[in-house]
């Protein structure tokens, strides 16, 4: 007989046989899948939410992109809303310094507001505020700080620095505002007859026309007006955009006290000295000279015209004159040629009149940075 002892042997490792070795295995094949699971599970989990903090960052930083764009956007269009001038003391004054002091936009000038572009929560506010002189007038530089807003809360603010062009504004022999032209009387040519009112742009410098107006409306019906009187038209026949002045603040800013037209006596200035003048409304019995007026009202040329330099209208301009000749520019709301008379833009004239009174100047942009 076997010992008992030796069967129970046996039996113990036949219970230990491959069957339960494979069973072990595959037990430890099941806890480590699921530890793998768990462990990509958390890698998975962390990914996005790194991914996600990713995305938020770069859409926080493509929103403040946005704002700056929008800011920048504010800053132009407040450029673009001023009126050639001097100083820009008129526009932080609310006093004018822009091109429609009636309409100036929906900025904080004369008017103010908050402007939504392209569309909310899009848009931006623009204040203006003056720069200590450097070295030149005071208000000659201004500051414009233009706030902006976009998605995502994002806010931003850009600054503008803002000067004058270093050359006159001189866009035409005749920059005409609202008032438009009118040919009357003997300004009209008769049948056969020469054309009474010329406008010649024909100077060597590039870029001029005859007639600058406010918009192309009012410039084509300058051009019909002056076709259907028998006026000329040298020169380039392009369209040209017009900035108009502010005569009232530029008048103001010149210093000069105004002048009754009636107690002007000619000739006024020379080549060598050039003239600057400032006339109340009123007539001039004659004019003939060089230099630099400005009439911030309405004014009639009677006489002879022989004059050379430039002639800034903030009214209506009459000529009813004989002979007639403006050479340089002429800036005027509305002209009435009742008389023949000439009308040549001429680059050393308006040079020699910006060098007896500083000229008006086109407004631009010099610096734009974050504020």
């Amino acid at each position: 007989m076997r010992p008992a002892g030796r069967d129970r042997g046996r039996r113990a490792r036949g219970a230990g046989g491959p069957g339960a070795l494979a069973a072990t295995n595959a037990g430890y094949a099941v806890v480590g899948t699921i530890v793998v699971l768990a462990l990509l599970a958390v890698a998975a989990a962390g990914t996005l939410v790194v991914t996600q903090g990713e995305l938020w960052s770069a859409g926080r930083a493509r929103s403040r992109v946005q704002a700056r764009y929008t800011a920048e956007a504010g800053v132009r269009h407040a450029v673009a809303l001023l009126a050639p001038g001097t100083t820009f003391a008129p526009v932080v004054a609310a006093q004018g310094g822009v091109l429609d002091a009636g309409a100036p936009g929906p900025l904080p000038f004369p008017g103010g507001g908050w402007t939504v572009f392209p569309g909310p929560p899009y848009g931006y506010g623009v204040t203006p505020s003056l720069l200590p002189a450097a070295g030149g007038p005071a208000g000659e530089r201004l500051l414009l700080l233009a706030r902006a807003t976009a998605v995502r809360g994002a806010e931003r603010t850009m600054a503008g620095t803002v000067g004058r062009a270093p050359e006159p504004y001189a866009p035409a022999a005749l920059a005409v505002g609202a008032g438009g032209v009118a040919l009357e009387g003997a300004a009209v040519a008769s049948a056969g007859d020469p054309a009474r009112v010329v406008l010649d742009a024909t100077s060597a410098e590039t870029g001029q026309v005859a007639v600058a107006a406010a918009t192309e409306a009012q410039r084509a019906a300058a051009l019909e007006a002056i076709a259907a009187g028998g006026g000329a038209l040298l020169g380039a026949h392009a369209s040209a955009p017009l900035l108009w002045p502010d005569v009232a603040s530029y008048a103001a800013g010149t210093g000069i006290a105004a002048a009754d037209p009636a107690t002007v006596a000619m000739p006024v200035g020379t080549v060598a000295a050039p003239a600057a003048a400032r006339l109340s409304a009123g007539t001039l019995a004659s004019l003939s000279g060089y230099g630099a007026i400005v009439a911030s009202g309405d004014l009639e040329l009677h006489g002879a015209v022989d004059w050379s330099g430039a002639l800034v209208v903030g009214g209506t301009l009459t000529v009813d004159a004989g002979p007639c000749r403006l050479a340089g520019i002429v800036f005027a709301h509305g002209v009435r040629f009742r008389s023949a008379c000439t009308v040549r833009f001429d680059g050393d004239s308006v040079r020699m009149a910006d060098g007896a009174l500083r000229l008006p100047r086109a407004a631009v942009l010099l610096a734009l940075v974050d504020a």
